[in-house]
């Protein structure tokens, strides 16, 4: 069967997810109804008439199967790794620098010694240490550490640290006590990632080498926080995770470079630099699915078969998902996908209605006119490639909107626009960062040239992200919808979609529906039956709203203040307090309660009591708007 590779691994995703959520039997089952149904659809008795059928279910059912004992068991690596890591003389080896502030680094670091050697921990330096300002991407250490508690999930639908560290395949948080560096002048690739930030710093100011590291080498460290919100209110977050776009760009300048070279030795070529690049960045679940992407397309042409877009996609996050199950948590993984996959199958419809308008035939026609050749032809490439950008925009935004307003409760409605207008210069930076990586390595002084255009063009795309941000009336904030509306939503979407794609099946539908329906309609719907349909809906409609609700009192943990919300039976929303913090860094309100209230459904308060004006109790505290 076509694709039957893709179904497999559909199956162990499900796997996956049952495993993780602990979903009832029931929901198994209809999954497993669901997808034999849909594979042996226009087969009745599948059972009796071929063999070949029951051997592919079967290999799904031992897929599915597979996906459930392979999260359980990393599971249980998981916490029995994070239970017994000893902390004293442990040999680490720095692969990242994860965050930096004035009083503490946080590095992702690799155990080089022990039972446990490889495990990935996160190693917190303060700068009481002696080995703060010394220490180093690609430095190995000999360290006593003290291993410290993780947080659980604190308010019900709240950020759970713990499964944040199981996504990103880190076992463990150390707090650095004392130690030495006793390798700091090893040549490895960590060293080279080292050796490139320096670089951007020495060359760019902060927030332009900040930029440039972001787009190239995924490095976000010091990553200035304002320039990160500004992006995610126009929901542009995802360009400074280094996706399909970037390294596109990056495998087309190869290309270019190797155009010489025979096509079977410039695969191997491509295909060694796609594997070191992919370790440089580190675990980057969107660069890991376009690097394992494009090194299956390269594969493919050493067997004489032609690349098939489904089989690689679903071929990438088997690989990932092998490695580690809980990535299948991790935004980065989830929005990378989906949005790939909506520009796969939208785009083309997408693309194929837009013409329908002739509104790209009637601005060249009109450009055509210009009298010199050159900027009738500069200009109709802007326009055409702005189009292509707001159309691809479209067609990923459609089935990521769901998961945006899920996941952030909130959604601008200056997205199209923003993309439109940001875009080409993220491109045009995209390019550069990567022209200056290579030019960093010759330090001659006609190339600074090169930096001072950067640090403009950069500028104007931070300036250009603060002023869209500043809209705020475009800005809409949305309750947390219950997860069987997004699933609903999805259905829908993709039920359009198979219409749309699959136009003999939609006039079948269509013939449905005009024939047999509306006879069925006329024949059991009399006026009496709808009648009393819509009495009983109102009169229960009217039950549930009289029937008195009970007092609901929650304590939501805002750390070491108070904070209390009290829902009434006539529907009142009371908060008392809302928690604080003596940092002026740590926003409670805007963190933590508004989230809490969105994931409630309640966007609007009653009445906001104040019990007295100590600082953890109303310091920092950002209500809702409405």
């Amino acid at each position: 069967m076509k694709r039957f590779i893709v179904l497999i691994i559909i199956a162990y995703i499900l796997g996956i997810i049952i495993g993780l959520y602990k979903l009832s039997c029931i929901i198994l089952f209809c999954i497993l109804f669901s997808i034999i149904y849909l594979i042996f659809w226009k087969k009745v008795n599948i059972f009796i008439k071929s063999k070949k059928q029951l051997i592919q279910i079967l290999i799904l059912l031992i897929s599915f199967i597979l996906g459930i004992l392979h999260i359980k068991l990393y599971n249980n690596i998981w916490e029995k790794t994070n239970n017994n890591l000893n902390g004293r003389d442990v040999k680490l080896q720095i692969i990242n620098l994860e965050k930096e502030t004035n009083y503490q680094k946080i590095f992702k670091a690799k155990i080089l010694n022990g039972c446990y050697k490889d495990k990935k921990i996160l190693l917190k330096v303060n700068n009481k240490q002696k080995i703060f300002k010394k220490i180093e991407i690609g430095n190995k250490i000999l360290a006593n550490c003290e291993l410290q508690e993780i947080e659980v999930q604190r308010n019900t639908g709240g950020f759970d640290y713990k499964e944040y560290l199981k996504s990103k395949n880190i076992y463990g948080v150390m707090k650095f006590v004392d130690g030495k560096i006793i390798e700091n002048k090893n040549i490895s690739i960590y060293s080279l990632k080292n050796i490139i930030i320096k670089k951007a710093y020495s060359n760019l100011k902060k927030d332009n080498a900040d930029f440039m590291l972001a787009l190239t080498i995924g490095y976000k460290a010091s990553f200035d926080q304002e320039i990160k919100e500004n992006l995610s209110k126009i929901n542009l977050s995802h360009m400074l995770a280094i996706s399909g776009m970037h390294i596109s760009y990056l495998m087309l300048a190869l290309n270019f470079i190797f155009k010489d070279i025979k096509s079977k030795y410039k695969s191997i070529l491509l295909i060694i630099f796609l594997i070191f690049f992919n370790i440089l960045i580190g675990d980057i679940p969107s660069a890991n699915r376009v690097c394992i992407t494009f090194i299956l397309t390269l594969c493919s042409s050493f067997f004489y078969r032609k690349s098939e877009i489904y089989c690689n996609l679903a071929l990438s996050s088997l690989i990932i998902l092998l490695k580690n199950p809980y990535t299948i948590k991790d935004l980065g993984f989830i929005f990378s996908y989906m949005g790939t996959i909506g520009i796969i199958i939208l785009y083309p419809i997408i693309k194929e209605k837009f013409e329908v308008f002739l509104v790209t035939k009637k601005i060249f026609i009109f450009f055509q006119k210009v009298k010199n050749r050159f900027i009738s032809i500069l200009i109709n490439n802007i326009l055409n490639q702005i189009i292509e950008i707001f159309l691809v925009t479209i067609s990923a935004n459609i089935l990521l909107l769901p998961l945006i307003i899920y996941n952030f409760n909130s959604i601008s409605l200056l997205f199209i626009f923003s993309n439109a207008i940001i875009s080409p210069i993220f491109t045009i930076c995209i390019i550069f960062s990567f022209f200056l990586i290579l030019i960093n390595f010759f330090p001659l002084k006609i190339f600074s040239i090169f930096f001072n255009i950067y640090s403009f063009i950069a500028d104007k795309v931070i300036f250009l992200t603060k002023i869209f941000s500043q809209l705020d009336f475009f800005n809409i904030l949305i309750c947390t919808p219950n997860i069987f509306a997004i699933i609903f939503i999805y259905i829908i979407i993709f039920t359009v979609i198979y219409f749309q794609k699959n136009e003999q099946i939609k006039f079948k539908f269509y013939n449905f529906i005009n024939k047999n329906l509306k006879q069925k309609t006329k024949k059991f719907l009399s006026i009496k039956k709808v009648t009393a349909i819509l009495s009983i809906i109102v009169f229960i409609f009217i039950i549930y709203n009289i029937a008195k609700k009970p007092l609901k009192i929650y304590f939501v943990d805002v750390g070491q203040g108070d904070c209390s919300l009290i829902v009434t039976p006539n529907n009142k929303k009371i908060l008392i307090d809302g928690g604080g913090m003596e940092s002026d860094s740590y926003d409670i309100g805007k963190k933590v309660l508004i989230p809490y209230l969105l994931d409630r459904g309640i966007k609007k308060l009653d009445y906001i009591i104040i019990s007295h004006f100590d600082t953890d109790h109303v310091r920092r505290t950002t209500f809702c708007n409405e």
